[in-house]
């Protein structure tokens, strides 16, 4: 029920009163360093989660031009072995320009943003980040760093996606000749 509820939350509040007396004070009580300090955490969080919003955006946006493109202009009637593998070629292709776009998108932003001196060293990690490799030998600049992660995540699913779509469009042409 919601009082037995509201006592256990109100237990666990007066238990951590007792383990952390920090937490009995208000915000006008905390140093205002730290109050500043937490406001720069927070608002590079903030700035952090917003950049991801628009980025994965695009990214989904560039993704579904490339699907909607293969599944629209690509034939599948086509009567003989080398033009399905001429087709599949120009598949994966277009896949391998889809993917160098998004992950040229995130380079453009660690440039704009001047995470790395030039423009070379921000695709060079937005690759290793989006394949995701992730070797470590470039690293985003402390404030950044969660989005490198997420590029990561990003990547993964982009070419899971290009993946269903090329299975989709290989299973049609098995239809096809079942």
């Amino acid at each position: 029920t919601l009082m037995s509820l509201h006592k256990r939350n109100n237990h666990a509040t007066q238990l951590l009163h007792q383990l952390f007396p920090l937490f009995q004070l208000s915000f006008d009580q905390v140093p205002r360093c730290v109050r500043g300090a937490i406001f720069l955490l927070v608002r590079a969080f903030v700035m952090q989660l917003l950049s991801i919003i628009i980025l994965l955006t695009l990214t989904v946006v560039i993704h579904s031009l490339w699907m909607f493109g293969v599944l629209k202009f690509i034939k599948l009637e086509v009567d003989s072995a080398v033009r399905i593998v001429l087709r599949n070629v120009g598949i994966v292709i277009s896949m391998i320009f889809a993917h160098l776009l998004e992950a040229g998108l995130f380079a453009a932003f660690y440039f704009v943003i001047d995470a790395f001196k030039d423009w070379n060293t921000s695709f060079y990690f937005s690759l290793v980040s989006y394949a995701p490799v992730g070797y470590g030998d470039v690293t985003l600049p402390q404030h950044w760093r969660l989005i490198g992660g997420v590029e990561g995540l990003i990547g993964a699913l982009m070419v899971g996606w290009s993946v269903a779509v090329l299975v989709a469009v290989l299973q049609r042409l098995r239809g096809m000749t079942a």
